[in-house]
């Protein structure tokens, strides 16, 4: 405060008043200088006047998150006082600096991973640190490195928040840490049917271990494996889903499921038939005449089984595993698609006819097998059927029984056979004679071609029907033949009668 002082009378001639001194303020920094009783406030306003010896009494006041550093020029030069009091004999001018309140943060990183604060005054990638003045609002960015995340803050305001940004107003030193770990994501293997999923690096064996967390970024095929008699079928959900490639290879991104599906292998056999026969397996699907074909899985074991019909036998398989096969069964086990024939026949009798007496063809003839006896004396007949032979009119034979088979002792010329067996049937003939005899009339004699009649001396013989004989007439000495009279040559003048 300054306090001016008139002294003396009025009137007259006194003293001159003191002269008048400037007071000059600057300031460096954040803060401002004021004087009591001057109208100085400064920055702003920066100097005032006052009567010699007055007493100045200044004062220096730091801004808020400033500290007074001292004044630097005046009569409080030196000083760390913020209060400067002086006299004034002469213009002054006087300085006061202030500086800002600092606080260290420090931040370290564990992990992979890197820090940096909103204002570029800090970027971080171990330990570091960096000064702001006091009330700074500061924003500190955690950032991951690849296939890795942030996990929390420890320390200063932000302990143990999760989120990346941590936000801070300068307050004080401060030590904080960011803490980061590899991004760890779960794959999970599952199976749909028979089989099993193997990884190409440890962690998944399923059946067994199905599932395995991996760091984010790890490269990982899973194989997929069919148990025996199945396949793979395809991947379903996850990175490979609808695929049918077993192997999948996948880069972890995420948390996932990934299924496996398999599904039996089937094949499908087919029976066939060729002839009169069906042809059954022994486990449900086949009944061929009625469904000839079933799918079944691969290393089934079937029996298949032959069984004819009446009057027919099993032949043979044709095709397939039984190729070649005679056994009525056929058993296999299931590899792939076949086609199974069965080869059934009419179960065959031979019959054998024998002819006793005519040696001409088609003696006895029969309405199957092209029986045309002698000639066709054989024939193999389907069990079941029925023969008819038939005994035919021989020229010089008579027939006169069978012999042999169900005819035995029959003497009709049909003989009806059911066959169901081998069968050896005769036929008996005998021979139909007829006597012969030549007569003369006059000096003369008849001779027969074959041996039988020389008539005179033999006049008659016994020949078979149908045999061809020629007689001829030859007069004695001087006589002549006349004709023939009687018999197939009656009236005939030839001298030879056939």
């Amino acid at each position: 405060m300054a306090v001016l002082t008139a002294c003396g009378g009025g009137g007259g001639g006194g003293e001159d008043p003191p002269p008048v001194h400037t007071v000059t303020a600057s300031v460096t920094g954040d803060g401002s200088i004021t004087a009591a009783g001057l109208d100085l406030n400064c920055p702003g306003d920066c100097s005032a006047d006052a009567p010699e010896n007055t007493n100045v009494s200044l004062t220096a006041t730091p801004a808020p998150h400033s500290t007074f550093g001292g004044w630097d020029s005046g009569p409080c030069a030196g000083s760390s006082d913020p209060e400067c009091s002086f006299f004034l004999l002469a213009d002054q001018a006087v300085s006061a600096s202030f500086t800002p309140i600092m606080f260290t943060v420090e931040v370290s990183v564990s992990g992979s991973g890197s820090v940096a604060s909103d204002d570029g005054n800090l970027d971080c990638g171990t330990v570091c640190a960096a000064a702001w003045q006091e009330g700074s609002a500061v924003t500190l960015l955690a950032t991951p490195d690849q296939y890795h995340e942030f996990v929390a803050w420890s320390g200063g305001p932000c302990d143990g928040e999760t989120n990346p940004q941590c936000s801070i107003v300068v307050s004080g030193d401060e030590t904080i840490t960011a803490t980061f770990a590899p991004a760890m994501y779960t794959v999970t293997a599952a199976v749909t049917g028979s089989g099993s999923v193997t990884s190409d690096i440890p962690g998944i064996d399923c059946g067994l271990d199905c599932e395995e967390m991996w760091q984010e970024g790890t490269a990982v095929t899973l194989s997929a494996t069919p148990d025996q008699y199945h396949e793979f079928v395809a991947w379903s959900g996850g990175s490979c889903d609808g695929e049918t490639n077993p192997q999948c290879s996948i880069m972890v991104s995420g948390d996932e499921t990934i299924t496996a599906n398999f599904a039996p292998i089937m094949y499908t056999v087919t029976a066939a038939v060729t002839g009169s026969g069906s042809v059954t397996s022994d486990i449900s699907g086949i009944d061929c005449g009625l469904d000839c074909d079933e799918e079944w899985q691969e290393g089934t074991a079937v029996t298949l089984s032959a069984t004819p019909d009446q009057y027919h036998e099993f032949v043979a398989w044709s095709g397939g595993s039984c190729d070649g096969d005679t056994n009525p069964q056929c058993s296999i086990v299931v590899s792939g698609d076949e086609v199974i024939r069965a080869e059934f026949q009419p179960i065959l009798h031979t019959v054998t006819l024998a002819v006793v007496g005519p040696t001409e063809a088609g003696a006895v003839t029969g309405d199957a097998g092209g029986l045309s006896c002698p000639g066709s004396c054989s024939a193999d007949l389907p069990e079941g059927s029925t023969l008819t032979l038939t005994a035919n009119e021989v020229l010089g034979w008579q027939f006169t029984s069978w012999s042999g088979g169900p005819c035995d002792g029959s003497v009709d010329e049909t003989c009806v056979l059911p066959v169901d067996g081998p069968l050896a049937v005769t036929a008996n003939y005998v021979p139909v004679m007829y006597t012969v005899t030549a007569a003369v009339t006059g000096p003369g004699s008849v001779a027969s071609d074959i041996p039988g009649i020389d008539c005179g001396l033999d006049c008659d013989e016994i020949w078979q029907e149908g045999t061809p004989v020629t007689l001829s007439a030859m007069p004695d000495q001087y006589h002549e033949f006349v004709a023939w009279s009687g018999g197939p040559c009656d009236g005939s003048v030839d001298e030879t009668c056939v």
